[in-house]
């Protein structure tokens, strides 16, 4: 064996599909880390485009494929961005990597000024910021907030289909079927309710009086559950029955952020309109544009509540936060926003005029923006449907409580000529 580089490049020439499948499925552990059904083995990315391989028959088939997955809404300005990439490079040029949250650095106050500056202008002063490297990070971030916010105790109002993520706490607060199992734990004060006024109200009448609560939730559409829609009446009336009982709201902004659902730059802006601003605010995934990227705003008076060390090893990545604040700006600039909304119309007009009359397969529709979820018939059709999509030029992700939805992300900035790819 040669240096730690040349055995990665000696090994890559050879790593064909076969051998890169056998190799996953002798060493990970399948509950936690298994193969999407479209079986795609990816290579490369460039814009809004993967290439690799799948395997049909026993060959393994070159295929290029317009992303709809995003890899989990991570990829929200395409692969290869050359401003992210230039940005990326600048830190890279400091010669440091991970950067100990107890040192002063440039590039870091950068990238949390323009993420601060990206609240509505209303809501900027409110806020202090943290960096963090995962959704999971964040939201369990958010819940040691609400629990500071209580003096140590809190009861955690959470979504009975909403995710939250992988973590202990995270994973405790999951209340999607799907991610709970035998290593989910159960932690004392956690809460589920229906997206349904009489259900939270059952709910709320089965804790004990005088205890804080904490209200946490997707900001309006639930990602893994599929991109339905959770209603802003609802969310609404969720937050004002908190409130009333000195807890606070807490919206997880991993997968809605940067103008993804069509209507505002954060989902919070629209939900909150009119309201006190959210005590805290998780955000994620698409803001690194593929890289690794998490951080959580906490508002003033929520953070001087505040006792005890928090410390990540790797939140301050350089890289990271110099693609983080490069990709914030960019929405802003470039307006996301408003070409999310055009993208997700196209999409409904697509499926809706071109797909609907030339299927045999009954479909409904739903979501917002590019957050844009196709419900069929079974889950077996749409393992059936991703199996074919890399051959057809496409790939997106699944979803829902019963795996039966077509979960549509692409990159943000994705075109009108390759939205009509998909």
């Amino acid at each position: 064996m040669g240096t730690p580089t040349e055995s990665l490049q000696e090994f890559l020439p050879g790593a064909d599909y076969a051998t890169v499948v056998a190799m996953r499925k002798r060493n990970a552990i399948p509950q936690w880390d298994s193969a999407h059904p479209h079986g795609m083995m990816i290579t490369k990315g460039e814009g809004p485009y993967l290439e690799g391989y799948v395997e049909r028959d026993g060959e393994a088939i070159p295929v290029r494929a317009v992303d709809g997955h995003g890899q989990i809404l991570c990829n929200s300005a395409g692969y290869k961005n050359p401003e992210i990439e230039e940005a990326r490079q600048v830190a890279r040029d400091s010669g440091l990597d991970a950067t100990a949250t107890n040192f002063h650095n440039p590039i870091v106050e950068w990238a949390r000024e323009a993420l601060l500056s990206s609240l509505p202008s209303e809501w900027r002063d409110e806020y202090l910021q943290y960096f963090l490297t995962s959704g999971t990070e964040a939201n369990d971030t958010l819940r040691r907030a609400a629990l500071a916010q209580g003096n140590g105790l809190a009861e955690f109002i959470n979504l009975r289909k909403g995710y939250s993520g992988a973590g202990y706490a995270a994973n405790a607060a999951c209340g999607n079927p799907g991610w709970k199992g035998n290593s989910t734990p159960t932690i004392p004060g956690m809460h589920f309710t229906d997206p349904d006024p009489e259900d939270l109200m059952r709910v709320l009448s089965d804790i004990p009086s005088g205890r804080n609560m904490a209200a946490m939730f997707e900001a309006g559409n639930l990602g893994v559950g599929g991109f339905f829609d959770i209603h802003d009446e609802f969310l609404r009336f969720l937050i004002e029955k908190v409130s009333t009982k000195d807890g606070g709201a807490y919206p997880d902004e991993v997968q809605t952020g940067l103008g993804r659902t069509g209507t505002t730059f954060w989902a919070s802006e629209r939900i909150f309109e009119g309201m006190e601003p959210p005590e805290g605010i998780s955000i994620a995934k698409g803001v690194g544009g593929n890289h690794r990227a998490a951080a959580v705003f906490i508002r003033k008076d929520v953070a001087e509540k505040i006792k005890g060390l928090i410390y990540n090893t790797f939140a301050q990545n350089l890289e990271d936060l110099a693609a983080m604040g490069t990709v914030v700006n960019m929405a802003q600039r470039d307006n996301w926003t408003q070409n999310a909304a055009a993208r997700g119309a196209q999409l409904t007009e697509g499926f809706e005029q071109k797909v609907r009359p030339a299927s045999a397969i009954e479909f409904t529709t739903h979501g917002r923006g590019l957050m844009f979820g196709v419900r069929l018939d079974t889950a077996n059709r749409v393992n059936a449907v991703l199996r074919q999509a890399p051959l057809d030029g496409w790939i997106c992700g699944k979803g829902g409580v019963d795996s039966r939805v077509l979960r549509i992300a692409p990159p943000i900035n994705i075109t009108e000529e390759v939205t009509a790819e998909l």
